[in-house]
């Protein structure tokens, strides 16, 4: 972005040399700061002098962008140089640890700088900057940077010196409206406190409407961007966690940029099926390692949690089975575990003989990684199909999808039974892995031929929207609304391919009105539709005419973010308008 500092900052140097021309610099070979010398400065912008500047899209240097209002600590700030002595101009090169910055600010502790994050045609979404005391002092200087947003501190540096190493703070920005840099004393006075905020960014994103469904271009390129995933999370400020078969993790920030990665650094064959985010900003991963459950857990730093079983890795095993599967996991206010899949368990038949099935499971890990003795038995519960269908004359297979949690922290869990052939399931748990004997009065449902669930989304009321497929042979993509209490309340059926294709919904979740974002696939690829709170299909969704939209690289998993914009992950990640 090319622009010209002159128009920008004229009107505060003006200000600077104005309120500094009577002041004579300490000679260098003399301590300026001897008996108590104080040479604060402060300024705020006139309302009538310099019109803000616009911050748009892409990297906005903050070099460039009108201060609103400043303090420092020895004369006044410098811009393009350290902060010097008392009289303006009087400062060197920004230099960090022998690194050479062509732009920035160079303060004096205590300093505090004030800029507005109101752009025009864009939202800012990170700030950047390299930090540290400038080479001119030497190792001595003692000071803490702070960054504080809307009023509240979003970073603090602790306490640094000349001799520390440059440190380079990135802090997510999203719907924040004022930056405020400060630089402390670190408590033991300002003694060469020179402190420099070198090569300080500001990155936004275009501001965007358009049409509902249609990609929106302030994400990635054109909406899109080529992360794949099988998962993904939606963060405070709309960053996305995206999670890889291979447990890997990618953050994409809410401009599509790839800004961290993770790995579990795991060997062998791997699935990860499901990522859920804690209260605390941690992030769990499950899926199977060389066939058996596996469970990880990343910092926010997406650096493996050491905190969890061993290494940040646990390897759960689940008393009198043969084999597990986890498929997808949720964390409880507490920060328990739940973990959703099913269990390979034997049994004696009617005539004496041994055989095997597969129960649906539910286990909880405390934080630390062990099963929690409170829930269940020992820490897991396995349910048996037959509890809610009495037709069955063996036991199914039964296997749980996908989990989503009450407001009061129920545990529904959805997937299938299987005798001879596919039964959808929906279970409720009670939040310490009881059946919850008030959903329909038996705790689960599975009666319907042909068909299965394989995902799940919690409303505010504590009704629920579940999807998958209907239908023998060519399956019909379904999505039903559950009271409260599991009775069914509506339903709806699609088909958006050939008339040959199965269809089936992979995943949904809800916008903040209520209404209902369904992602599913087909061969002939993937699709997105949108239903209102009574499962009618919103046929204003897309630019077709008949509600669906189909993404390039197909429709895998879908969340809603903060904005309501409908972020999709498959083949490669993409976001579109809400």
């Amino acid at each position: 972005m090319s622009r010209s500092p002159h128009k920008v900052v004229i009107g505060l140097l003006v200000s600077l040399s104005l309120y500094s021309c009577s002041q004579s610099p300490t000679p260098a070979s003399e301590n300026p700061y001897a008996n108590g010398a104080d040479y604060p400065w402060t300024y705020t912008r006139p309302d009538t002098q310099l019109t803000s500047q616009a911050l748009t899209p892409g990297e906005n240097t903050l070099f460039y962008e009108p201060i609103l209002s400043a303090t420092n600590g020895w004369g006044p700030l410098e811009i393009d140089r350290s902060n010097g002595e008392q009289g303006p101009n009087d400062g060197r090169v920004i230099t960090l640890n022998g690194m050479v910055y062509k732009k920035g600010l160079g303060v004096h502790a205590g300093s505090d700088v004030r800029y507005s994050l109101k752009g025009t045609g864009a939202s800012c979404v990170r700030f950047t900057a390299d930090i540290g005391v400038d080479d001119e002092v030497g190792s001595r200087g003692s000071v803490v940077f702070q960054v504080y947003l809307d009023g509240v501190k979003a970073y603090d540096s602790g306490t640094m010196t000349g001799s520390s190493a440059t440190k380079r703070p990135s802090l997510d920005i999203t719907g924040k409206q004022e930056l405020r840099l400060i630089v402390t004393d670190a408590g033991n006075g300002k003694d060469f406190d020179h402190a420099d905020w070198a090569n300080p960014r500001i990155t936004c994103v275009a501001s965007t409407t358009g049409p509902s469904g249609t990609f929106d271009p302030g994400f990635g390129v054109a909406g899109r961007v080529a992360v794949s995933g099988v998962d993904s999370v939606v963060e405070p400020g709309d960053s996305v966690v995206v999670l890889g078969s291979d447990f890997s993790l990618k953050r994409l920030s809410t401009g599509g940029a790839v800004v961290g990665s993770g790995s579990a650094n795991l060997a062998g064959t791997l699935s990860a099926y499901g990522v859920a985010r804690q209260p605390d900003g941690k992030l769990v991963v499950v899926g199977q390692q060389n066939n058996a459950p596996v469970v990880v857990r990343f910092k926010t730093d997406l650096t493996l949690d050491a905190t969890l079983g061993v290494g940040g890795v646990v390897r759960p095993v689940f008393a009198g089975t043969e084999s597990a599967e986890l498929r997808d996991v949720v964390v409880q206010q507490s920060g328990n575990i739940v973990l959703i899949g099913s269990a390979s368990r034997s049994y004696l038949n009617p005539v004496g003989t041994v055989y095997s099935s597969r129960d649906f499971m539910v286990a909880r890990l405390v934080p630390e990684g062990t099963l929690d003795a409170t829930f269940g038995t020992a820490g897991v519960t396995f349910v048996d199909g037959t509890a809610f269908n009495s037709t069955y004359k063996i036991r199914p297979n039964d296997q749980f999808y996908a989990a989503a949690l009450s407001p009061d922290g129920r545990i529904v869990g959805v997937g299938e039974s299987n005798e001879f052939y596919s039964a959808a399931a929906v279970v409720r748990f009670t939040r310490d892995g009881q059946l919850d004997l008030t959903f329909l009065g038996s705790g689960g449902f599975n009666q319907y031929s042909y068909s299965t669930f394989n995902a799940v989304a919690v409303a505010s009321d504590g009704g629920m929207y579940i999807g998958g497929s209907v239908g023998r042979g060519n399956t019909t993509s379904y999505i039903e609304r559950r009271a409260p209490n599991g009775a069914p309340t509506a339903t709806a059926e699609f088909r958006s391919g050939e008339a040959y294709d199965s269809n089936s919904v992979s995943s949904l979740a809800l916008q903040t009105d209520g209404k209902v974002v369904v992602g599913a696939g087909s061969p002939s690829g993937g699709v997105l539709a949108r239903f209102t709170p009574t499962l009618s299909q919103d046929l204003s969704f897309g630019t077709s005419g008949t509600g669906f939209v189909f993404p390039p690289k197909g429709a895998g998993d879908v969340k809603v973010d903060s904005k309501n914009r409908i972020v999709v992950t498959g083949s490669e990640t993409i976001r579109l308008l809400p």
